[in-house]
């Protein structure tokens, strides 16, 4: 019953990035990651947001959007508004 309304795919040409992101303080261990980014600041993409534990086997949090930080909680992490 819905062959009628049936549309073909349309494939779109680039990336589609949300409105905001958000990264991760709380490592599954339950350590924090330090952040470096207080809200209402600019961030580029690449740009450090979040520093790893001392001695920890893992790399500091870099921001995969430029944006806003909007808020930076130990539980919701880093969320940037994305531009």
């Amino acid at each position: 019953g819905l062959g009628p309304l049936a549309r073909p795919l349309v494939r779109r040409v680039g990336h589609l990035i949300p409105e905001r992101v958000s990264f991760p303080l709380r490592r599954r261990d339950g350590t924090l990651r330090v952040p470096v980014v207080r809200p209402g600041e600019t961030v580029q993409r690449g740009e450090t947001i979040a520093l790893a534990p001392a001695g920890a086997l893992e790399v500091d949090c870099r921001a995969s959007v430029s944006g806003v930080v909007l808020r930076v909680d130990p539980d919701d992490g880093v969320v940037l508004a994305a531009r």
